[in-house]
């Protein structure tokens, strides 16, 4: 329960971080977003997400970066091992994080924001993959 606790408490965290810079014109929408995450390694908060959550999800053959981005609806996760002054301090003890527009091309199915080529010119992998089972 302290997990899901701390999950909702981080998540609040990043959608109040989006928030301003969609205040700010940086981005329309979360799924226009890409964070970048930073947590001390010798934090109780690190442990969590690296040990616990990462339990969890390996059930599913999940990782924690695709956990967040779906968890808080942005295109792009990432947990850093440093960060610097573009990450701003939350809410959350010992959680900083960065919001910037999400680069690449739009999904035309989903409107996540990707880099990746896979065959297609408007769709991500995973919707190309969805519409097109037998050419991934």
């Amino acid at each position: 329960a302290k997990m899901f606790q701390q999950l909702r408490a981080l998540r609040s965290a990043i959608l109040k971080a989006i928030e301003i810079q969609r205040e700010r014109g940086l981005i329309k929408h979360s799924l226009e977003a890409a964070i970048a995450i930073y947590i001390p390694s010798s934090t109780d908060l690190h442990t969590a997400i690296h040990s616990n959550l990462l339990a969890l999800l390996k059930k599913n053959n999940q990782t924690v970066e695709q956990f967040f981005k779906e968890f808080c609806i942005v295109s792009s996760f990432t947990i850093k091992e440093e960060h610097d002054e573009s990450f701003i301090q939350t809410t959350v003890s010992d959680f900083y994080i960065q919001v910037t527009r999400a680069q690449g091309t739009k999904c035309q199915r989903c409107w996540h924001w990707y880099n990746d080529q896979h065959g297609s010119a408007d769709l991500c992998s995973r919707c190309y993959a969805i519409l097109h089972p037998m050419n991934s």
